[in-house]
């Protein structure tokens, strides 16, 4: 049975693809959805993921920048864009904190980066602390 499809990571991909490597937003989307099977709960997920951080790159790469130390090496890119997924779901969806979390950290077995878990943890729960710090001021 292959292992089921991480949606957090497949939008990390897909993203990546679109606005690091320049491809049509569309055509990466629906070539990905015909070639993988998924729930239609995922795909909508998947979908949801990948426009918001395209339409909300700008904002979600600036606040990626200000909690990672020194960028991400350029052959581990696709972490910095499960970094950007994790934040949209933080930032603009009604994502639980716990869950957005935790899944984009599970998120880096798929991609077959184990060694950021604790990077992308690390980054999501500094800005959670952030936010918190800024709504009691």
């Amino acid at each position: 049975m292959p292992e089921k499809i991480n949606s957090r990571a497949a939008a990390a991909r897909l993203s990546w693809q679109i606005i690091d490597k320049g491809q049509s937003l569309d055509s990466v989307v629906g070539d990905y959805f015909v070639s993988h099977q998924m729930t239609p709960q995922d795909r909508g997920l998947v979908q949801e993921l990948v426009y918001g951080v395209c339409r909300w790159y700008g904002e979600l790469d600036s606040v990626a920048t200000s909690l990672l130390s020194r960028p991400i090496r350029r052959k581990d890119r696709v972490v910095h864009f499960l970094l950007l997924v994790g934040l949209y779901q933080l930032r603009h969806l009604r994502t639980a904190e716990h869950a957005a979390v935790a899944e984009t950290v599970a998120a880096c077995r798929q991609l077959n980066k184990l060694w950021a878990k604790n990077l992308l943890n690390g980054c999501l729960r500094s800005y959670l602390r952030e936010q918190d710090r800024a709504a009691l001021e």
